[in-house]
């Protein structure tokens, strides 16, 4: 007992206590969602999964390390410029099904972290449903320019190109292809 209770004064005098990460706070007016994207921060020591939508010391919950070819988190909500993700999936050739769960839970992650994405221009649509119309009126609909990610809602990512703007339900997160 004496043992144990000096291990824990230890402990909570050199900082080092074993507290279980903050939970994850979803707010009432999360958008929700259910996309999937690459992580693309270059940060070496990786990209901070976070309990709340918000840069703090405190509210870290895991990390999501540059470990394998890259690495794909799927997206359950966002919140202003932060996505609630429920867990990621490094692509790794090594591993026995190719890809190998990188983080299991839920965190928010910065939108700027998450890459552009290929997109059809003619999957550039008006509204994040179904049927929507089409905001494409070049002449190439082959050509794939890069999106950024802005939202989502369900299924439909909110994108901004170089020259048009809109929703999309069709895209590219596939590193070693075009997708065209």
């Amino acid at each position: 007992m004496l043992k144990k209770l000096a291990s824990a004064m230890l402990m909570c005098a050199t900082g080092l206590t074993s507290a279980a990460p903050p939970a994850t706070v979803v707010p009432a007016d999360m958008v929700k969602c259910d996309v999937r994207l690459n992580i693309t921060d270059p940060d070496p020591k990786g990209l901070n999964v976070r309990a709340a939508p918000e840069v703090k010391p405190d509210n870290i919950v895991g990390v999501l390390k540059p470990d394998g070819e890259w690495t794909t988190v799927h997206i359950a909500g966002n919140q202003g410029e932060w996505f609630l993700i429920d867990g990621a999936t490094t692509v790794d050739d090594k591993a026995p099904s190719g890809d190998r769960a990188s983080f299991k839970g839920r965190g928010w992650v910065h939108r700027s972290k998450v890459g552009d994405i290929e997109i059809r221009p003619n999957d550039v649509l008006a509204a994040p449903q179904t049927g929507a119309k089409s905001l494409f009126s070049g002449t190439d609909p082959g050509k794939t320019p890069p999106f950024k990610v802005m939202a989502c809602k369900g299924p439909f990512l909110q994108v901004q190109g170089p020259k048009i703007s809109g929703w999309a339900r069709e895209y590219c997160t596939n590193e070693r292809t075009t997708c065209v």
